[in-house]
């Protein structure tokens, strides 16, 4: 990055398609993008026509972005892309047990901080948001009709049935059955969670 570059920090860029989404915005926008991650852009601030913020802001907000500022907004993005990687994107099986050592490596802070910060900014914990993640997923490879259950629990890192099922209960108020035939019905966006 040279010294006309900037790091612009975007939230809700959940998907390899955002990626895509954020490229043509700025190309249509005629911001120059020099780099582009799922949290972040590096775009060439000497050839706006007006101050990047507001230009940026909104050319990216129709389609559901939004920029970030604060650091704490910035690092829980951070902990939300992580674990949309490992969920949706890794051959690694992250279970609850292994949850908070992978972020605190990752991240190189304890996870006794990155919990409250992860709360205060989206008013849930960071377990309760990969459990959410985790459902989401099940349902969508559920429907899939590919593998059973069991082996989409176990891919997800669920030790038992048990898990599963009290997580479904927990947050759609449902039973197995129920869930199975209504699981197409009941599924989010991962940008709304």
């Amino acid at each position: 990055m040279d010294k006309t570059d900037t790091i612009i920090y975007i939230k809700n860029m959940v998907c390899p398609n955002c990626l895509l989404i954020i490229r043509n915005i700025f190309k249509q926008e005629d911001i120059s993008i020099e780099s582009i991650d799922w949290d972040k852009a590096a775009i060439k601030v000497d050839k706006l026509p007006q101050p990047y913020p507001e230009k940026v802001e909104k050319a990216i907000e129709p389609y559901g972005f939004k920029i970030i500022s604060s650091y704490n907004e910035k690092v829980s993005e951070q902990i939300k892309i992580t674990l949309i990687k490992w969920i949706y994107f890794s051959e690694e099986i992250v279970d609850n047990a292994r949850l908070k050592e992978l972020l605190e490596s990752k991240f190189q802070t304890k996870y006794l901080v990155l919990d409250p910060l992860f709360k205060k900014i989206n008013g849930y914990n960071i377990q309760d948001y990969f459990d959410l993640l985790r459902l989401e997923r099940f349902k969508e490879l559920l429907s899939y009709n590919k593998n059973s259950f069991a082996e989409i629990s176990l891919t997800l890192g669920f030790n038992n049935h048990k898990e599963i099922k009290h997580l479904i209960f927990d947050n759609l108020n449902c039973s197995i059955n129920e869930f199975i035939q209504n699981s197409r019905n009941l599924r989010k966006s991962i940008d709304h969670l």
